[in-house]
């Protein structure tokens, strides 16, 4: 059978479609003329909601341009290292439903390796299943391994740079 792929490919298509979803959402706030209070005039009431609604432009910008494209390739990466130790937990244990029970905890063994690379060695090692990827998917991974990194620890202005050097089209490829 096909085991794990599957229902791995079952996933990703569902992944696919909420994050295709979420990158076209129409963010866009319409910012309505509110009547003045006894302590404002019409003029006051429009400069602010022209601030106000420059404010939102440049809010609605960095959602789509910067937010979004990072948490979709945050997702994708959790389900890429989950999705491999899916494969690595069903195969290395001969199981016939491949998903790792509820409550079950299921490592690889480590060596001091980033996750992705501990689990392409054990499916090599000791299942002699060789994934070769192009030194483009090496360094496409590398890359979001960082973001990843820097997202995680909240460090913003690092990811703003990186992801301006990662074409996030490419991500479910």
């Amino acid at each position: 059978g096909e085991g794990p792929y599957l229902l791995i490919g079952e996933d990703m298509v569902q992944l696919h479609e909420y994050c295709n979803k979420i990158f076209n959402l129409d963010l866009r706030v319409r910012v309505s003329v509110a009547p003045p209070t006894d302590f404002e005039t019409v003029e006051d009431v429009l400069l602010n909601e022209g601030a106000e609604y420059e404010h939102v432009k440049l809010q609605y910008e960095e959602y789509k341009n910067f937010y979004i494209p990072s948490t979709i390739l945050m997702l994708i990466y959790i389900f890429f290292e989950k999705s491999l130790n899916t494969i690595c937990y069903g195969i290395s244990n001969n199981q016939s439903m491949y998903m790792i029970p509820k409550g079950t905890k299921y490592r690889i063994k480590n060596d001091q390796r980033t996750f992705i690379d501990s689990a392409l060695k054990h499916l090599k090692d000791e299942l002699n299943i060789d994934i070769n990827l192009t030194k483009e998917q090496t360094d496409y991974i590398h890359k979001i391994r960082m973001i990843r990194n820097d997202y995680a620890h909240g460090d913003w202005d690092n990811v703003k740079k990186k992801i301006t050097d990662i074409d996030t089209t490419n991500a479910f490829r």
